[in-house]
């Protein structure tokens, strides 16, 4: 179960990371559910650690900040003023 909390861990944290990217938060979104599956499991199993816990924890987050940022750039795209810029 050591390898299933790394893995969580790890989902989470580049969650977080695709979050800010544009077309990134899709995959953001994807590995920020692998991650809460993950750590669920690793806590279903009766093994929970600080590893699958910091998976979980980040895998929420990262899930809901890619989901708020795909909104804004889906809504940023269709404005006149930022497609102006960029």
């Amino acid at each position: 179960m050591k390898g299933k909390s790394i893995a969580s861990l790890v989902c989470g944290i580049l969650s977080l990371i695709w979050a800010w990217a544009s077309y990134g938060a899709i995959a953001g979104i994807a590995l920020g559910i692998v991650a809460v599956v993950l750590s669920s499991g690793v806590k279903n199993a009766g093994e929970e650690n600080g590893m699958s816990k910091a998976g979980f924890i980040c895998g929420i987050i990262g899930t809901i900040l890619s989901a708020v940022m795909l909104i804004v750039w889906i809504a940023c795209t269709g404005c006149a003023v930022c497609a102006a810029l960029a």
